[in-house]
């Protein structure tokens, strides 16, 4: 296994996220204090307060597995095993089921660590590239046809989309499902953005609920809002799959926080006040989204996503990185270039999960006007 190449998404950030208050391209929604989680819960307090600080169990608590299991369209304490974070449930994927000369293929463009620990582990992998023209469109057929050139042991989806917001119809996404599964590849499914549909829509159905060998990727960091609990899981309906994973934990941090899954088990009980809020001020950043793109049509091509906290519209000229440099040194706005994303060149994230993203499009019309 060689070493991973510098994860260029979270370098961007370590050198500019903190240094303003504008920061336009998040990908979690609203934060909350200890305070206000624990006050959404009568006696949560106390049961913080009284929490033995030992050590956890590998799997995670069963209390909270079968919140999460619940979370994840109805699964089982059983069929989790609490991570880390994310970044956390890829890399004992990763370790636990592929080996070099494996071939994978991933969903592009997306979060480096789907691309980047196959590759150094030794995988042949081949990118599935989304129709950026189209709001990051699916081309089934030509998944077909990568699965058809030769025998594949993962497929790697993110959906809601990171980073352009895309989400398949269940239709589309039960014949994805069932596609991976019949070629004989396990599909791993990042489901870090679940909760984050619009009013109207349905969730998808948790990938592990249509195939028992699939993986799927859930967080509290996204819809939920707490990325600062570290805290996240792998679900699935193999048994074996998840002892390996766990194994690979070991070597890792060999089990999470146990004030963490505490502060998780309280989020996750009120998940539908919590996702009713955050689902409020996605309506409201997605109106102050297409307004400001509407007005700015001269120098973006802007699709709406169609779930999620993120879009991804394309700059119509000059480059992404020049751009989101101007804009922090002119008005002090986060932008993400689109350069951090393997095949995303041309574009800029824009994160719409925070309180202060209306304000902070307001910033960046009138740093645009000056100009």
């Amino acid at each position: 296994m060689k070493r991973p190449s510098p994860f260029l998404l979270e370098r961007y950030f370590d050198a500019r996220e903190f240094a303003t208050p504008w920061l336009l391209c998040a990908s979690d929604c609203e934060t909350r204090s200890v305070g206000e989680l624990l006050s959404l819960e009568p006696g949560a307090l106390e049961r913080l307060l009284a929490l033995d600080l030992g050590y956890g169990t590998s799997r995670g608590p069963e209390e909270l597995r079968a919140l999460i299991g619940g979370f994840q369209s109805g699964l089982s304490a059983d069929d989790v095993v609490v991570h880390s974070g994310g970044e956390e449930v890829i890399l004992t994927f990763c370790l636990a089921e592929l080996e070099a000369g494996d071939h994978v293929i991933v969903h592009s463009p997306c979060y480096q660590s789907l691309l980047e620990l196959p590759r150094s582990i030794g995988c042949r992998v081949s990118t599935w590239s989304a129709d950026l023209s189209r709001g990051g469109a699916l081309d089934l057929d030509r998944l077909a046809d990568l699965l058809s050139r030769e025998k594949t042991r993962a497929v790697f989806v993110n959906f809601p989309h990171n980073p352009t917001g895309f989400l398949p119809s269940i239709t589309e996404w039960q014949q994805l499902v069932k596609l991976v599964g019949e070629s004989g590849a396990r599909l791993f499914s990042d489901e870090a953005y679940r909760g984050s549909a619009r009013h109207d829509q349905a969730e998808l159905p948790s990938a592990p609920t249509l195939d028992e060998r699939a993986c799927s990727l859930g967080l509290v960091s996204k819809a939920l809002g707490l990325p600062g609990l570290r805290l996240g899981w792998a679900v699935s309906r193999d048994e074996d799959l998840l002892a390996r994973m766990t194994a690979m934990k070991d070597y890792s941090t060999i089990c999470s926080s146990r004030i963490s899954e505490e502060l998780a088990c309280t989020a996750l009980r009120n998940a539908a006040q919590i996702l009713g809020e955050t689902r409020e001020r996605l309506a409201t950043n997605r109106q102050a989204a297409a307004r400001f793109f509407e007005a700015h049509s001269e120098s973006f091509e802007y699709q709406e996503p169609i779930a999620g906290p993120i879009c991804f519209p394309r700059l119509r000229h000059g480059t992404a990185s020049d751009f989101a440099d101007r804009v922090l040194a002119e008005c002090g706005v986060i932008l993400l270039p689109g350069d951090v994303f393997e095949g995303g060149a041309g574009h800029l994230r824009f994160g719409l999960g925070r309180k202060n993203a209306p304000e902070c499009f307001d910033r960046l019309a009138s740093c645009l006007s000056r100009n």
